[in-house]
């Protein structure tokens, strides 16, 4: 992440995170600055052996096609970032139904026995990891663009979140198939832990059949299969807009446009060279204008192009790693939360503003400023001083630390 506000003069001598790597990294940029500098000398040797230069090559016929140029590359990064920031948007979606079945598994099971919490969480852990491995790896051994490779499912098994046997089963369906599977698993524990209850009620033989029967079970399912539901779309929406790219028609018009119109601006500026009384200044000139336009042209391309799939090492990819950790803690923390209900008590060192006589004395001002009476035990300030805000402090704590469990699920950059 980067602040706007503090990049003054940084960003011109930044080199990671920026266009340069994929400038200096793409060929056709040195083959045109190749091509440029022939050209010059070429224009030199003749101009000093007295012979009649390189054909001229007016500069406003150079217009039109960097102007296309500019129109094409301008149209094909906001096609790629409209991209990205749908496919973004996938992820927090993932993200967020992992927090909401953690938050499910916590309100509807917290008694019941770690194991079948975990077992609950585990399986819809598994699948966001299996997922993400999918499209963030490459398996050189098969030649696939993409795939699970073993250092992927190594990892997958020492998180615990599948046994071997489980990893097996899966490794071998396709990817559809392999994502919402441990979805599916997780249901089946959900619907496990319901009939549990319902046979708690009854000495007679449950089977699925009389879970339909009982709406409150079923209401508590149905939010677990909401929840897992919206999961398997988001996953399809991500694979579903990678195997939809920008055409190839048009990925093709944009490096052939690409190419032809730097090559002609390359031809252009040769002419600088015969401007008199610079000496070498005029190379120098004349190679510093084409780097900076064909690197800016270049680097545009470059990056739409990996925006388009941003999952992967790249500078411009999503944080997959950071997701990941994120939804695990956020898990564990929300699966581990032993708070109960205050059963119509509130917290000795808080004070109810409902209980407070006289309506001004509950007003939002008198919190602020800092005439609120202090709460019971606790010590009253001086009149020099002012009391301590415990009322507004205790709700900003809370407000904050809501906050920074909702963002951290739902913002995959949040720390």
């Amino acid at each position: 992440m980067y602040n706007p506000d503090k990049e003054y003069v940084r960003f011109i001598f930044r080199w990671h995170h920026t266009l340069l790597p994929l400038v200096v990294s793409d060929p056709i940029f040195w083959v045109l600055e190749i091509m440029h500098v022939g050209l010059l000398f070429t224009q030199r040797s003749l101009h000093e052996a007295g012979k009649e230069g390189l054909p001229e090559l007016d500069w406003q016929a150079a217009l039109v096609p960097t102007s296309l140029l500019t129109f094409f590359v301008v149209f094909y990064v906001s096609n790629c970032y409209a991209r990205f920031y749908e496919l973004f948007g996938c992820c927090v979606g993932i993200s967020g139904c992992m927090a909401e079945w953690a938050y499910l598994i916590s309100t509807h099971f917290g008694t019941l026995s770690a194991d079948d919490r975990w077992n609950m969480m585990r399986t819809m852990l598994a699948a966001m990891h299996v997922h993400y491995a999918f499209l963030g790896g490459e398996d050189y051994s098969s030649g696939d663009a993409k795939a699970i490779t073993e250092a992927e499912w190594t990892e997958i098994r020492t998180h615990n979140f599948l046994s071997q046997s489980e990893i097996e089963q899966i490794a071998h369906c396709t990817h559809t198939t392999r994502f919402f599977l441990p979805v599916v698993w997780g249901l089946r524990e959900v619907k496990a832990s319901l009939l549990t209850k319902l046979k708690s009620r009854t000495k007679e033989a449950i089977n699925d059949i009389d879970l339909l029967c009982d709406p409150g079970l079923m209401l508590v399912y149905g939010s677990f299969e909401t929840v897992a539901l919206t999961f398997r779309k988001n996953c399809s929406q991500t694979l579903e807009i990678l195997h939809m790219p920008v055409p190839f028609a048009y990925f093709h018009a944009t490096k052939l446009l690409l190419l032809s119109a730097l090559a002609i601006v390359s031809y252009s500026l040769v002419e600088i060279e015969l401007s008199a009384g610079y000496g070498n200044w005029n190379i120098v000139i004349s190679i510093t204008v084409f780097t900076v336009i064909a690197g800016i042209m270049i680097g545009l391309q470059a990056i739409a192009v990996r925006m388009s799939d941003p999952f992967g090492d790249d500078d411009t990819d999503f944080p997959i790693d950071l997701m990941l950790s994120n939804a695990y803690n956020n898990a564990i923390e929300m699966l581990l939360d032993e708070r109960g209900g205050m059963s119509g008590k509130i917290p000795s060192d808080m004070q109810n503003p409902l209980l407070e006589s006289g309506s001004m004395k509950r007003r939002w001002s008198n919190l602020t400023d800092g005439h609120a009476p202090p709460p019971n035990n606790a010590p009253v300030a001086s009149s020099s001083q002012k009391a301590p805000i415990t009322i507004l402090g205790g709700a900003a704590s809370a407000i904050s630390s809501k906050y920074t469990e909702l963002t951290a699920y739902s913002t995959p950059f949040a720390a």
